[in-house]
């Protein structure tokens, strides 16, 4: 591997007639460029939607299987410190394309279109194509329910493929056999060749376009859909993880006791656990994510061979990241929508070939622990391609922890979700801030997953009112319908008990016709600890049995999040119920 101090001074120098930007983070100078601009590098961005740190170099998962992600970033700069701006698809895409955090653009959730508070706004797509590149686009760069990028749109995309994006219910019903959870699925489609998988198209796009000559310098954005919901992938790639054999996050049932209780809302409203554990499934949906995430990453090596086998491969800048993370399970939490480290951390790897100064193809790569943010893509690209630096970017340019992935940086990374909810991440601490002032904080150096909340401790005050200077000042508002699901716009209900309580908690259902009635408490593990009653016959109308927190034997329940399934005649319904101490 080239040396690092070779690395450094090749940055923002010329080299082979090509222009890779100041390493200062500044944008280059008219003088800098270069002369002529189809002596740029090329760019391919490449985005893995809804992964988390599930990839073997980054160690999240002893399950996984990603052997070509391992090898991209043992040729690059591996960001471990990566985070999002938003931890939902279409705000954090939006983020990511405009360098602009959300609390400054209100582009908070899917009911927020872009057009309508950012009509202005210069995406990186457009900023380069007005500087000479040929854009290409392909699978999911933007989220689907802001009908961007269309083809036809001739301002940001020259060409564009976009497959329809994987089904989120199976035609003929749950292929996992779970009624009623809507996206929620899994398995192997039935009769579904793997070359006709949206993912797969993407990519064989993508490599006709490698492979053919390219008239001007590109940028070529590539969008895979998993390991997004519903988790289809070919049959091969669930057999590699049966699920009696997977391993499952570590948990602790009482998480939730010292989270406020909007961080507690957060879960209730956006979790799959109820699911989970009602149908006693979470090695199955385990191994179905980790399944969708090999198949990602054998369309990340098919992609990344192509690149290889072309004539662009030592000219091209590759960008891999994901727009957000992802939860199973940890914090009694199921997919994203929180501000903590599962649904927030990103991978990040940026891999400049060693013609332009780069690490190169040889094995090793580097690794920074800085904290970075994705809204800081856009201001690197530009550095590193020799192109202005739009003065309104809320990101700063990488350019200096690739040349030295341990250069100073104090830049801590901020996410946020929905109107003035904040997390900011240093390279030890997190602290999380909602619309209420109540706060989380943990020290990662102790407390990696952030089981202890530190912030009603006085020994933290300094600590926190320090992490707290550094939120915004400033967050622009917008209406939002919370009765609308962020990422779809759905109509969603929330089936919770207002919590927490110490007891006794009063159920209620209400009973178009007389029926019978089972409620059960379970842990959130799925053991069953209270029987409330077993097909106990109610009349029609509203009906309540009380729970005073015991078990079955009379024993006082620990606190913590426990779920009530409520079963008539028609209906089964899970309630999620936080018992206090």
């Amino acid at each position: 591997m080239p040396d690092r101090r070779r690395f450094l001074s090749s940055l923002g120098s010329t080299i082979g007639g090509t222009v890779l930007g100041s390493t200062l983070g500044l944008a280059p100078s008219a003088s800098a460029r270069p002369r002529d601009p189809s002596a740029r590098p090329n760019v391919l961005f490449l985005s893995v939607d809804d992964i988390n740190d599930w990839i073997g170099v980054y160690g999240g998962h002893p399950d996984t299987r990603t052997p070509h992600m391992d090898a991209l970033a043992g040729r690059s700069t591996m960001f471990t410190r990566a985070y999002c701006s938003v931890p939902l698809c279409h705000p954090s895409r939006i983020a990511t394309m405009t360098g602009r955090r959300p609390h400054n653009t209100a582009v908070y959730s899917a009911q927020v279109g872009w057009r309508d508070v950012i009509p202005d706004a210069l995406h990186l797509a457009a900023h380069f194509r007005s500087n000479g590149y040929e854009t290409l686009s392909a699978g999911k760069v933007y989220h689907w329910t802001d009908k961007f990028g269309e083809p036809g749109e001739p301002w940001l995309w020259d060409h564009q493929i976009a497959p329809p994006p994987p089904p989120h219910r199976w035609q003929n019903g749950p292929l996992n056999g779970i009624p009623d959870t809507g996206n929620f699925d899994w398995g192997a489609p039935p009769g579904v060749a793997e070359q006709d998988f949206p993912d797969h198209k993407v990519v064989d796009w993508c490599l006709d376009k490698l492979l053919a000559p390219r008239p001007r310098p590109f940028f070529l954005a590539a969008g895979l859909y998993k390991p997004h919901l519903a988790w289809y992938a070919p049959q091969r790639f669930f057999d590699a993880f049966p699920p009696a054999s997977v391993t499952l996050p570590e948990i602790i049932e009482n998480d939730l006791d010292d989270v406020p209780q909007l961080g507690i809302d957060m879960t209730e409203r956006f979790s799959r656990i109820d699911h989970i554990r009602e149908n006693g499934i979470w090695d199955d949906a385990v191994a179905a994510y980790l399944a969708c995430i090999a198949f990602a990453d054998h369309q990340v090596g098919r992609l990344l061979d192509g690149l290889a086998a072309s004539p662009h491969a030592d000219n091209t800048i590759v960008v891999l990241w994901s727009d957000h993370g992802y939860h199973l399970g940890e914090k009694l939490h199921w997919e994203k929508n929180a501000l903590w480290e599962e649904a927030t951390r990103i991978p990040l790897m940026i891999h400049v070939p060693e013609a332009l100064g780069g690490p190169g193809s040889e094995p090793g790569g580097q690794v920074s622990e800085r904290t970075v943010e994705l809204v800081d893509l856009f201001p690197t690209l530009t550095d590193l391609c020799g192109l202005p630096t739009p003065p309104d970017l809320d990101g700063q340019s990488l350019a200096p922890l690739l040349a030295d992935p341990h250069a100073a940086w104090d830049r801590p990374a901020l996410s946020t979700w929905l109107y003035k909810n904040h997390s900011l991440r240093t390279e030890r601490y997190r602290l999380i801030r909602y619309r209420d002032d109540t706060e989380e904080l943990y020290d990662h150096e102790t407390d990696p997953l952030e089981w202890t909340n530190l912030a009603l401790d006085p020994a933290y005050d300094a600590l926190r009112a320090h992490l707290g200077a550094q939120l915004p000042t400033f967050d622009r508002y917008v209406p939002l319908d919370t009765s609308l699901d962020p990422e779809t716009g759905e109509a969603m209900e929330l089936s919770s008990y207002p919590n927490p309580s110490a007891g006794p908690v009063t159920v209620e259902f209400i009973l178009p016709e007389p029926s019978p009635v089972t409620i059960t408490v379970l842990t959130v593990t799925g053991r069953r600890v209270r029987a409330l009653t077993e097909a106990e016959s109610f009349g029609r109308g509203r009906g309540q049995v009380e729970w005073d927190g015991r078990d079955d034997n009379g024993g006082r329940l620990p606190g913590g999040l426990y779920l009530c399934v409520v079963r008539t005649a028609t209906t089964s319904e899970t309630r999620r119920i936080i018992l206090l101490p």
